[in-house]
């Protein structure tokens, strides 16, 4: 299953395009595929997870040829181990402020957290089902 979509990452950025892909424990005759999970961002592979029933979750920090630093997070264990379509994989990619490139919290700002609110920046969340 491949999922795309394009958006910003910085409200002054260009376009990219963001497609996900989430496949696997298929039967293909006698053999069952063990899985792959895979994120592009502009036509190039900057994610790519194999061997999912071991590698169901992870992330990685990405440098974009605009300079954009983004984080991919993946989760896929309800849509690999739910089986018969009842789990869904989810994606999320979360550009840093510039201020966060020194190793600052990426997914929640501690100063808005402390005020009950969201966190700022650009922050994209795909999820995916089995048909």
């Amino acid at each position: 299953m491949v999922h795309a979509t394009r958006c910003r990452f910085r409200d002054d950025g260009v376009e990219h395009e963001v497609a996900v892909v989430c496949r696997g424990g298929e039967d293909w005759g006698s053999a069952r595929r063990d899985g792959e999970v895979a994120v592009s961002i502009d036509g190039k592979k900057v994610v790519e997870a194999r061997r999912v029933k071991w590698n169901f979750r992870g992330n990685r920090t990405v440098v974009l040829g605009d300079g954009a630093v983004v984080e991919v997070m993946w989760d896929v264990h309800d849509w690999w181990f739910a089986g018969g379509g009842g789990g869904g994989a989810q994606f999320m990619v979360k550009a840093r402020g510039v201020g966060d490139a020194g190793g600052g919290r990426v997914w929640m700002d501690e100063e808005m957290a402390s005020k009950g609110q969201p966190p700022g920046g650009f922050f994209l969340h795909v999820q995916c089902y089995r048909r």
